[in-house]
């Protein structure tokens, strides 16, 4: 996470929930996050639960990039969310 206080922007990057069962990375995360020393205490999020966090939380003007679509070579990201494994939130508060 990264957050800019003196804009107050944040900007979260994270591997959804919902793709985290569904897609290669992310079965390749469920099937080491045992082992792994970052992601063993994690708690992955769907866009969704991370859109109401952070609207509850006083934040707008959401916008969404995506990418890791095929999970080979290198991708440009999109916008918009639901179709990469790998999503970055912009929101201002």
């Amino acid at each position: 996470m990264i957050k800019n206080t003196s804009q107050n922007i944040i900007s979260l990057s994270l591997y959804p929930e919902s793709n985290k069962k569904s897609r290669p990375v992310g079965k390749e995360y469920q099937r080491k996050k045992e082992q792994n020393v970052f992601y063993r205490e994690a708690k992955f999020y769907s866009v969704d639960e991370v859109t109401e966090m952070l609207i509850g939380a006083g934040f707008s003007d959401l916008e969404y990039s995506q990418t890791l679509f095929n999970e080979e070579g290198v991708e440009e990201p999109e916008l918009g969310c639901g179709k990469g494994s790998f999503v970055v939130v912009k929101a201002c508060k």
